[in-house]
């Protein structure tokens, strides 16, 4: 979006108001932590005087782990930025002093109240009348009761919604057997019932992520300072590898672990990660895919023959592709969805009956405030027949992130970011006019399903990472 013109009825647009006055509503809607990010122009003293950002308080976000699978879309979803009239637009972030639910609800309550042109609601195309396949999703929602992203669990056409933690959520992974629910907060890992009840704490350790139970459901590996399991009944943690480790992926059968380490790289000042698996004792380390920077979490083919993972050339994502057995290696798709920081935007997965991989593709266009739109791709196994889905709903824009599958095969479920951007020109004071604009950006997640070919997509749920019951 690019605002030009210089007299005052262009300048006021639909949303006038002074920023003294927006602030006080925010303030009245969601208290100071809103208002720290719309301030009148004369209150930039404080920001950086290269960038227009305001620095962080002292000790912002010390202490805090960044979610491993989440995006900047999640440290910070609203960025103001004083510009110039004529400059073209551009948004940087704000440190956080808030939760990504507290940005997105306040964003919606200011953007309401104020700006009526700069909403937009995320509704996607609703299904047909024949019934949805039966299933259920689990998914870390944005609307909990508790005012923290908490786990939740649906049923596939988004009803029957359930809470089953009052504290924050960082990533989920379900049991083989669907019966249980393994995730991760700042506290550590945990287990619950899929169908509700108290939490286990299985590993107190505010670096675990990545949970990735066995196939026989009696161990989940994860990452804390490399890779660990720890029995699902309870128990003490294993190391399996060095802290050079990360993210790892069962085979089907249990045998073989793939992960990604900078092992070979600690030293040279790369730290790039490549691709290995390892027996399920930590033993037998086989490097798949020599020189090749990886991202994020492989995907196993069905009959464990090969891997998928997300590769990196420069600033570029890649899918590719490697043989379990180290034997070869080769890149499927050149399209993978870019992130705005070094996360894994793309996470591709097998199809249940192998014939299809899913993946987060770029849709080669952005916003005014730098994020990079992707949609859903599917393609063959070898590369081809690359089919584009599209997204969800969007208002300036859309990302798709973890395409999942359903156990059939016939849908799948992914979160759908819809970005929002919004301009406010301050009113002119009779001959005086502040050559200035003020760009606001947010992102609201929403979890998404549709059929195998892109039709009957339909918004579920404000939130993301939605799972499948196996």
């Amino acid at each position: 979006m690019q605002i030009s013109g210089n007299t005052a009825a262009a300048r006021k647009l639909d949303c006038s108001r002074s920023l003294h006055h927006i602030a006080a509503i925010a303030s009245r809607i969601g208290g100071s932590s809103f208002d720290q990010g719309l301030r009148h122009h004369s209150e930039f003293d404080s920001l950086d005087p290269a960038t227009h950002v305001r620095a962080p308080e002292p000790g912002a976000g010390v202490g805090r782990r960044r979610n491993p699978l989440s995006s900047t879309l999640f440290r910070s979803q609203i960025e103001v930025r004083l510009r110039p009239w004529t400059a073209q637009p551009r948004c940087d972030r704000l440190a956080p002093p808030y939760n990504h639910r507290e940005v997105v609800m306040r964003w919606r309550a200011l953007t309401s109240s104020l700006c009526a042109v700069a909403i937009a609601s995320s509704v996607g195309v609703s299904a047909q009348n024949t019934p949805l396949p039966p299933g259920r999703i689990a998914f870390i929602s944005s609307t909990c009761s508790s005012g923290h992203p908490c786990l939740a669990i649906m049923d596939s056409d988004g009803t029957n919604v359930v809470e089953l933690t009052s504290t924050e959520v960082d990533e989920l992974a379900w049991s083989p057997d669907g019966t249980t629910i393994a995730y991760t907060n700042p506290d550590g890992l945990f287990r619950i019932p899929a169908e509700g009840g108290t939490p286990i704490h299985l590993v107190a350790s505010a670096f675990a992520s990545m949970p990735a139970w066995s196939p026989d459901g009696s161990r989940i590996a994860f990452n804390n300072y490399g890779i660990q399991v720890v029995p699902a009944s309870g128990g003490p943690p294993v190391n399996l590898t060095d802290p050079t480790s990360r993210n790892p992926a069962w085979s089907s059968d249990g045998a073989r672990i793939a992960l990604l380490t900078n092992r070979d790289h600690f030293s040279d000042g790369t730290w790039a990660f490549e691709l290995y698996t390892i027996k399920a004792d930590g033993s037998g380390a086989t490097r798949l895919a020599p020189g090749v920077a990886a991202l994020g979490r492989p995907a196993w083919s069905p009959d464990n023959s090969r891997i998928v993972f997300t590769c990196t050339s420069g600033w570029y994502r890649n899918i590719c592709g490697a043989q379990a057995d180290g034997s070869g290696f080769e890149v499927l798709a050149t399209d993978a969805a870019l992130d705005n920081d070094n996360a894994d935007a793309a996470t591709p997965a097998w199809s249940p009956d192998q014939t299809r991989i899913a993946y987060g593709a770029l849709d080669n266009s952005s916003d005014d405030c730098g994020y990079q739109h992707s949609i859903v791709n599917t393609m063959n196994p070898d590369g081809s027949g690359i089919l584009s889905l599209g997204t969800g709903a969007g208002t300036s824009g859309t990302a798709v992130r973890a395409p999942v599958w359903s156990p059939d095969g016939s849908r799948i479920a992914f979160t759908n970011w819809d970005f929002t951007v919004w301009v406010f020109a301050p009113p002119c004071d009779g001959a005086a006019c502040d050559a200035v604009v003020y760009i606001g950006c947010a992102a609201s997640p929403s979890v998404y399903a549709m059929s195998a070919d892109g039709s009957r997509k339909t918004q579920l749920a404000t939130g993301y990472s939605p799972a499948w019951r196996p």
